[in-house]
């Protein structure tokens, strides 16, 4: 079993002189902003491996090597203090272990290896170790829960559910669900249209007229499976100043996200990108649907009715919610601190529930019977139908689920984080059971126990195909001629992801990003280039002569999430001139400020609340750090530079004019 930590993984290690690493010994490195410091350690094989990081002063990133030198996990979970990882070997020999700086940081770290024993055998046990770094008594953890016919058949728990008083994560542990509680939400708009109290296809701004009229229409359906074109809240209050950690954000804040925006992000149903901003919309129009509080319609309407009497939503930040877990992060000084989100986006997020409540939750999956004489099949085959994109992709998102193939089974999923919080359900509909994984700090191993553990747990329900074989072992790569290879070679810019650049090594093609991210990519035919099962790339090359021609095309295709047109981009020249790009600039959309100036020898973007370096990526394109991801320059037709757009991910072209 190998758990990867990361959706992209990094190029075979550079080979530098090795640190021995024993088992328990701490070894200690430190980083330079462009280093590398590699430690190896001999395993034998079947072993799995524990250690952690103690990020002292510098973010790390952790690749590990097995003695063939192909990549087994890479590890960039925390900021700062402990970044703990696991591995299992396949092989018998010299595992390398290379650390390297996260964001081109540098600064003194340590390493070691705590556990190396015999993989287990049993599904508990093989969850249990990858749950190791949060078997303790002093940090907080999670609880994974096994459900089988609306009951918890395993509730396994790790860590504290509250630092400060000492209390451990129990099986009654109420947690912040996060996204996860988008779900919920679904029910409504699928119970109302099973009801005929509306359709899904409803025009959004005959709920809420006040909404901007764009020349399009966008529905509730948009609203409901991330492809309406409206911008994300989080990285445009951001930009503004708004601390989304710390400042009172209420649900105001978020609509009014939408009504500044001066035109939308793309087509709606042309692209599916995901959106909070969306479900804060969709509660505000169930209340005035049925003249009731969302919280108490869903107390009065789901959660009562299916005697989820532990679920509750938290209607504003700080409501007391009985033995709720606390959620943390970590310091720089290598502590934990409360970590709480300071809003109350209640549809998007702020469901706190338990592991019974979500059995219970997966029986209502199974049947659509809400226990008062409501709801029915009609309602999930609504909450699980899948949309077609406007270029006739399917959508794998549907109404605050995501329905797609895992392990030859059909599986009704979400995850979830908010603060500290991070959350996984997981519904089998075939086999009637579900995995359910709730933690309270960010490095809890989400993905790999999402994925691993249903294998290990199901395994005598899973066709006999799948319960061996790993979904990325499906796909049967094929060789690309060479002269293809280097025709689709070259750098290009998706906007709102970065910069990716592909190039040819030997038959095979790699890519970067400029996240400093890297791997190698799987070719399934002459033109589709895998990463991973989530990930892949359109790439051709280009074609003709003269008025002929045609640019080498690059597209990131999402499975089940659609397609983003890449963009080719000429690096950045080594002479470009900094110093024309500073001066001050303005965001009408925003009512924002923000100067550009030079510090030292680096570009730096400034905001009375926050400073973010630039690093150039390509001609007139820099990356920064969250909310200000990526900034694209804009010039004149004399080549000045008169304004720039900015891009946090989810939201993106957000203009600013200079103004001097």
């Amino acid at each position: 079993m190998r758990l990867v930590l990361l959706a992209l993984a990094v190029l075979a290690a550079p080979a530098f002189a090795q640190t021995p690493l024993t088992i328990g010994i701490e070894a200690e490195g430190t980083l330079t902003s462009d280093g590398a410091v590699p430690f190896s350690i001999e395993l034998e094989a079947g072993q799995f491996v524990y250690g952690e990081a103690d990020q002292r002063t510098v973010d790390v990133v952790i690749n590990v090597a097995g003695p063939d030198g192909m990549d087994v996990v890479r590890i960039d979970q925390s900021g700062r203090g402990p970044e703990p990882f696991t591995f299992t070997t396949s092989d018998a020999g010299t595992y390398t272990l290379t650390v390297t700086p996260f964001e081109r940081e540098s600064g003194d770290f340590a390493l070691a290896i705590l556990r190396a024993e015999p993989e287990a055998t049993t599904p508990e046990g093989r969850l249990d170790q990858s749950m190791a770094a949060f078997d303790t008594d002093d940090r907080p953890g999670a609880i994974v829960a096994v459900i089988r016919d609306g009951e918890v058949d395993v509730a396994r728990t790790y860590g504290q559910a509250n630092l400060a008083h000492g209390l451990p994560i129990t099986r009654t542990t109420r947690f912040n669900i996060g996204s996860v509680s988008k779900q919920f939400a679904g029910v409504f708009f699928a119970l109302m249209a099973e009801e005929g109290r509306l359709t899904l296809d409803d025009d959004v701004r005959t709920y809420l007229p006040e909404l901007p009229d764009f020349g399009t229409t966008v529905t509730l359906r948009h609203l409901l499976n991330h492809t309406s074109g409206y911008r994300e809240v989080y990285g445009p209050l951001a930009m503004t100043g708004r601390t989304v950690g710390g400042d009172i954000l209420d649900r105001q804040d978020a609509i009014d996200v939408v009504m500044r925006q001066p035109d939308l992000q793309f087509a709606p149903g042309s692209r599916h990108l995901y959106n909070s901003t969306a479900y804060v919309l969709l509660t505000t129009i169930a209340e005035r649907i049925v003249e009731q509080p969302y919280p108490d319609w869903m107390d009065e309407h789901v959660f009562g009715p299916l005697g989820m009497t532990q679920t509750a939503i938290e209607r504003e930040p700080g409501d007391v919610i009985p033995n709720m877990a606390r959620s943390y992060t970590t310091t720089d000084r290598g502590t934990f601190r409360e970590d709480f989100e300071a809003y109350s986006y209640y549809g998007a997020t702020d469901v706190y529930t338990t592991v019974d409540d979500l059995a219970t939750w997966m029986q209502f999956l199974k049947t659509g019977d809400l226990g008062n004489g409501r709801g029915g099949p009609g309602v999930i085959a609504r909450m699980t139908e899948k949309s077609l994109l406007t270029n006739g992709d399917t959508l794998d998102y549907t109404l605050g689920l995501t329905v797609s193939e895992h392990l030859g089974l059909t599986r009704y999923s979400h995850g979830g984080a908010t603060g500290g919080y991070r959350a996984f359900l997981a519904y089998y509909p075939e086999i009637d059971a579900g995995l359910v994984l709730m933690g309270n700090i960010g490095a809890v191993p989400l993905g790999p126990v999402a994925n691993e553990a249903p294998r290990a747990f199901f395994a005598d329900d899973l066709p006999a195909a799948s319960a061996s074989v790993a979904l990325d072992d499906a796909a049967q790569p094929v060789t690309v001629n060479a002269a293809i290879l280097d025709g689709v070679a070259g750098t290009y810019l998706a906007p709102g992801i970065g910069l990716v650049t592909f190039a040819r090594d030997g038959d095979a093609l790699t890519m970067a990003s400029s996240s400093g991210r890297a791997g190698p990519l799987v070719a399934l035919n002459d033109s589709t280039f895998r990463l991973n099962n989530d990930f892949s790339f359109r790439l051709r090359p280009g074609t003709g002569t003269g008025s002929d021609t045609a640019e080498p095309y690059a597209a990131l295709l999402m499975a089940g999430r659609g397609t983003v047109v890449l963009n080719a981009a000429a690096p950045a020249p080594d002479d470009l001139n900094l110093e024309a790009y500073t001066g001050r600039y303005f965001s009408e959309e925003l009512e924002t400020f923000y100067d550009v100036v030079m510090q030292e020898d680096m570009l730096t973007i400034q905001h009375r609340r926050l400073t973010r370096p630039l690093r150039p990526v390509a001609a007139d394109v820099f990356s920064g750090t969250w909310p200000l991801s990526e900034i694209d320059f804009e010039r004149d037709a004399g080549g000045e530079v008169v304004g720039f757009t900015a891009a946090d991910g989810r939201s993106f072209g957000i203009r600013f004019e200079r103004v001097e």
